[in-house]
């Protein structure tokens, strides 16, 4: 997970073959088995390391 400006222009190295951005509430279907709850679990770490954000 990171947090990055919705202005920013995405930059794809030669190794990516597909990259983009995803809110943690807008995942697309094709993720693999298993990275929502990944997902999920570090968004809730986050929140109360940082607080609600």
């Amino acid at each position: 997970m990171a947090t990055a400006s919705t202005t920013e222009r995405v930059v794809v190295s030669d190794e990516s073959e597909d990259v983009r951005w995803f809110g943690v509430d807008a995942l697309p279907g094709d993720v693999p088995d298993g990275l929502p709850a990944r997902v999920a679990y570090a968004v809730g770490r986050a929140k109360l390391a940082l607080g609600s954000f």
